[in-house]
């Protein structure tokens, strides 16, 4: 986000405190592509640092 004031609210509700790099998200791309995951099937993974099991999830404060 390029609005400093709007990110920093976004990230408020973050359990974690912080957006992902992008680093993070590719290294579960490669987690995922990897052998290491042959055996991984239908499964959702969130990747969100938290954001899913917080309870301000379930309001729209993202706008």
């Amino acid at each position: 986000m390029d609005d400093p004031v709007i990110r920093k609210r976004v990230e408020s509700h973050i359990p974690l405190g912080r957006s992902a790099s992008a680093e993070e998200i590719a290294g579960v791309f490669a987690f995922l592509a990897s052998d290491d995951a042959a055996y991984i099937t239908g499964q959702t993974l969130y990747v969100d640092g938290g954001l899913t099991l917080h309870t301000d999830f379930k309001n729209n404060w993202s706008s």
